[in-house]
């Protein structure tokens, strides 16, 4: 009988159903031996009473679930949609350097030029210091941005980068203006510096730190030979590093870009990539796991996978 009730309660309309609950619970308690003043204590508030009126109205339609095809017990009582079954969206095919490049430049729709990025799966440990990544790559197509370059020197070294194409130029006087006005006073994208003067940019490190614009002879921005370095800055240089979750965030130009050129550029990012491979991780490129997995997009566009092989082709290794 409890089963026939329960199958009832799943199958039938709200407020046959919540009878069909009273009176399964009140046979529940008569078939454990549950006294009225026990059920009374324990579960007074969720039990109704039931009238000899209630079951002989219920009678029938149990019976009739129970003798009636499933066809008929469709049409006799409510039908419940199924619950929802997840579809996983449509996956995308992984495509070669220059189709997905293509397939970047076609699916950009903002009103504006939009910036073409690349999202590398790194497979190194970022939390290990002998697995660090991080370098500098100079695009030979340049970003479709304009750097504004800041140098901290003196003397010769400071008018060699001025002739150079540096924006901003200075030593103490520059130090004391960003001590004073803090990050408001930062309105240049690249900070080049001569060694003689690292040692006043102390003061001042808390607030080019965080921001990136710290001198650092590994990514060739504390350097003797400034004029080359302003160069490489104007011309397109840009900064990669995995970031906590090993992925590597990189922009390779714009939309307007000429794929030929948007290929060059990534070419030249891989290369660098490569040229900073921790020793721990033995191996040539395609056996190292180094690369796992890599992402073309736009700024506001969908992204496309490119084929692990093809970006080794452009290294020459695979």
């Amino acid at each position: 009988m409890l089963r026939q009730l329960f199958r009832l309660h799943i199958t039938s309309s709200g407020s046959t159903r919540s009878r069909c609950a009273n009176l399964s619970r009140n046979l529940a308690q008569f078939s454990t031996g549950t006294s009225g003043e026990a059920a009374a204590t324990s579960d007074a508030a969720d039990l109704a009473p039931v009238s000899a009126e209630d079951v002989e109205e219920i009678s029938p339609s149990v019976d009739a679930e129970l003798s009636a095809s499933p066809a008929e017990a469709a049409g006799t009582f409510r039908a419940y949609a199924p619950l929802p079954r997840f579809v996983p969206p449509r996956k995308r095919p992984t495509l070669p350097v220059e189709r997905a490049l293509q397939w970047v430049k076609e699916n950009a729709m903002a009103k504006y030029d939009e910036s073409v990025e690349i999202h590398i799966q790194m497979g190194v440990d970022p939390k290990r210091s002998d697995q660090v990544v991080r370098g500098m790559a100079v695009l030979p197509h340049g970003t479709g941005k304009k750097t504004i370059v800041a140098v901290f020197a003196r003397g010769k070294e400071a008018e060699d980068a001025l002739a150079a194409g540096a924006d901003v130029v200075g030593a103490e006087d520059l130090v004391q203006k960003i001590k004073s006005e803090g990050s408001g006073a930062i309105n240049f994208d690249r900070a080049i510096g001569h060694p003689s003067v690292m040692p006043i940019l102390a003061p001042i490190a808390r607030v080019l730190g965080p921001r990136g614009l710290m001198p650092n002879p590994k990514l060739g921005t504390l350097t003797t030979n400034l004029a080359e370095a302003v160069k490489k800055a104007k011309q397109g240089q840009v900064e990669f590093r995995a970031d906590k979750a090993a992925i590597i965030h990189a922009p390779l130009g714009k939309v307007s870009f000429e794929t030929e050129n948007l290929e060059a550029n990534l070419q030249a990012l891989i290369s660098q990539i490569y040229a900073v491979k921790p020793k721990t991780l033995k191996g040539n490129a395609a056996g190292s796991g180094y690369i796992k997995r890599a992402t073309l997009c736009s700024s506001q566009g969908k992204s496309v996978a490119i084929q692990k092989d093809s970006l080794l082709d452009l290294l020459g290794q695979n």
